[in-house]
């Protein structure tokens, strides 16, 4: 099975395969991957925090492309960072953005992501289904099993 590791800087081991590039402008051919997974980057993607090109919709281009490098049937697997129980989507200066459920499963749709499961991670009591009630929306992390 290969792997190929792609981020906007060089990690700090060296990869078989990688690609030093944007997440929202892959350098990568269309329907190329059979998966694609991505821990606590879309919350980034744009911000220009790592040294990444300010991006106001970053989240939702990288979302679209990586619909666009995977194969029909392929799956991502993505955790989109914190999500809390607020009105709308929140952005913290350049360090992250803060999601509602609703605003996850829209972007899904919009980059032709059709959603087979969601869990949402707290910190020190597990997995649920649902956003659970907290005044520390830091502690939940959402994460999308998603299909093309």
């Amino acid at each position: 099975m290969a792997v190929t590791y792609l981020d906007v800087r060089r990690p700090p081991h060296e990869f078989v395969d990688f690609i030093q590039a944007d997440a929202t402008d892959m350098p990568i051919e269309d329907e190329s991957f059979d998966a694609v997974s991505s821990t606590c980057v879309l919350c980034h993607a744009g911000l220009g925090r790592y040294g990444d090109p300010l991006v106001e919709d970053g989240d939702l281009r990288m979302m679209k492309e990586i619909s666009r490098v995977l194969k029909p049937g392929g799956l991502a697997a993505l955790t989109f960072g914190p999500v809390a129980e607020i009105e709308e989507f929140v952005r913290v200066g350049t360090f992250h953005r803060v999601y509602t459920m609703n605003e996850a499963l829209r972007m899904a749709e919009e980059a032709c992501l059709r959603v087979l499961e969601v869990k949402v991670y707290q910190s020190g009591n597990g997995w649920f289904d649902h956003v659970p009630h907290s005044n520390n929306m830091t502690l939940h992390y959402l994460s999308m099993l998603l299909i093309k």
